[in-house]
């Protein structure tokens, strides 16, 4: 949308200072200028994330460009909207991708991982209370700060996969992986055509897409788009899934793994004892043949994340010290 000629996005403001109205719109040019419905709530540093998640590629020279409609400043060619998940950027300039996990719905925290510049936030939907439509709420929010969204999703069937991934999860943890058919079906439910046969497709997805209406020969590509960025990470956390690891490995479309020891040493006869070396053993092979495919445990060596809850119990067990009094429970 133009106006004066600037380029502006319509935004709805959570601003509830003094000099803002919940829920006012406010008319935001790309270049940081607020054109109309002043805010003094509302943040330079949004905008700047707002520009990284609206950038468009031309579809003939492949630059880069602000939105701006159509054509490409460059060659005027058609442009369509990029999609971009920071933890990938990360790993493939040799970087860490720094994030947040949380155990409960938060749209503060996943504010403040965007205003504090983190790439990701993590929701552990194996183990809290995260429905769809929370979900739903808390990855628009995510794009709206160029943060990307994670999830560990509570198990492997196609319609939990689908549903998250609809919702705007761009990596998703999958627990207890244990065969190779599970991995294959795990990236036919996760990808689109040809990779594999992810169903099509939510209004969600399509306004990941650019939010129109498109040819089927755009859609395609759109398609291949999502497949790029979309990250998916199973859990090897059972002695079966180590006894048929090669076999896991050899299945296209996954490139990443994560561990889960705890679960690992219950499968192993030693329940509750993560750190029995027998354990640390098996993991260990296990990392070393993953590596040796050229696969990589991200969360090991290319991901760093702080979980939320983790940091709010040792701020109130320094506290309680402070003041000559011990917590009543730990972990």
């Amino acid at each position: 949308m133009y106006k004066d000629n600037h380029v502006v996005i319509v935004l709805v403001s959570n601003c509830r200072g003094k000099q803002g109205v919940a829920g006012r719109k406010v008319l935001v040019c790309v270049c940081g200028r607020v054109c109309e419905g002043v805010c003094l709530g509302f943040k330079r540093s949004l905008v700047d994330r707002l520009k990284y998640n609206l950038l468009m590629k031309c579809t003939k020279c492949s630059r880069e460009d602000l939105v701006d409609g159509k054509f490409c400043s460059h060659c005027g060619a058609p442009l369509r909207f990029m999609i971009k998940n920071k933890i990938l950027e990360q790993i493939q300039r040799g970087d860490k991708a720094l994030g947040m996990t949380i155990t409960e719905p938060s749209e503060e925290l996943v504010e403040l991982a965007g205003h504090m510049g983190l790439d990701f936030i993590s929701l552990d939907g194996q183990y809290s209370t995260f429905s769809p439509e929370v979900v739903e709420s808390l990855c628009r929010i995510a794009d709206g700060y160029g943060i990307t969204p994670t999830m560990r999703v509570p198990d492997q069937y196609e319609s939990t996969i689908l549903r998250y991934l609809d919702r705007g999860v761009m990596l998703i943890v999958v627990p207890n992986l244990q065969t190779k058919e599970q991995a294959e079906a795990l990236v036919r439910n996760s990808y689109f055509a040809p990779k594999g046969l992810r169903s099509e497709t939510s209004i969600r997805t399509i306004f990941n897409m650019g939010g129109q209406r498109r040819k089927e020969g755009d859609r395609a590509e759109r398609m291949a788009d999502i497949n790029a960025v979309t990250m998916v990470v199973p859990q090897l956390e059972s002695t079966t899934a180590l006894e048929n690891l090669d076999g896991i490995l050899e299945v296209e479309g996954i490139d990443y793994f994560a561990g889960g020891v705890g679960d690992l040493a219950q499968s192993m006869g030693l329940p509750g004892q993560p750190s029995h070396p027998e354990v640390q053993r098996a993991w260990r092979q296990a990392v070393e043949k993953i590596r040796l495919t050229g696969k990589g445990l991200p969360f090991e060596n290319s991901i760093g994340s702080i979980r939320v809850i983790d940091v709010v119990y040792d701020s109130v067990e320094e506290l309680l010290e402070k003041h000559g009094r011990k917590p009543q429970i730990s972990w």
